[in-house]
């Protein structure tokens, strides 16, 4: 088997324990910080909303996806980037009304991703 999907494979199982959703489930929304403006307001918004109308009492997952890149400063900034990141978004949530109690973050470095990702799940 090749390495790279073994890895892929592992990573996606891995996720799906830590944030607590079946693996087969798909995000609500993936927001991929490959560019220097990702605008990613709206369609949040959007998304959330849509959420909310097919179920009031929803949950969301929020799993934050960081780069790593095996070098100890590099990646410890690229972590707070990271972070930084999903509290504007975490930030976005909230103001669309969701009670910080039905919001969970979890993060997860990635020697897969060229980039800060963050994927939002709804339960």
């Amino acid at each position: 088997m090749n390495k790279k999907i073994f890895t892929a494979a592992f990573l996606v199982t891995l996720l799906a324990s830590f944030a607590g959703f079946a693996a087969e489930d798909k995000p609500l929304m993936v927001i991929r910080f490959n560019q220097d403006i990702v605008n990613y307001e709206k369609p949040l918004q959007k998304a959330v909303s849509a959420a909310i109308r097919v179920k009031p009492a929803t949950f969301f997952d929020i799993v934050s996806i960081t780069p790593k890149t095996g070098k100890y400063r590099k990646d410890k900034l690229l972590r707070r980037n990271s972070e930084f990141l999903t509290s504007e978004i975490v930030e976005n949530i909230l103001n669309s009304g969701i009670k910080d109690g039905r919001i969970r973050v979890t993060y997860q470095d990635s020697e897969l991703s060229d980039s800060s990702e963050v994927h939002i799940f709804v339960r």
